[in-house]
């Protein structure tokens, strides 16, 4: 998904465990999302967005939009 741990390390100051922990979930998970074996469910987005200080947004800038309206 993200890289999440690495990503946010260099400009957060977090570690992956510190993440992790202000996540309430464990480092083996936090690196499941990161390497997107699993899905990261919408509240733990949002948490991560209030963790990190960053919107919501911040981790959809970039894509693109594969299904424009159908006419």
């Amino acid at each position: 998904m993200l890289l999440l741990g690495r990503a946010c390390g260099g400009w957060t100051g977090l570690t992956q465990t510190m993440l992790a922990d202000a996540l309430g979930i464990s480092f083996q998970q936090l690196q499941k999302y990161e390497w997107a074996i699993n899905r990261i469910s919408a509240g733990a987005l949002y948490q991560l967005a209030l963790t990190l200080d960053v919107p919501v947004q911040y981790f959809f800038d970039g894509l693109s939009r594969r299904d424009k309206k159908r006419g």
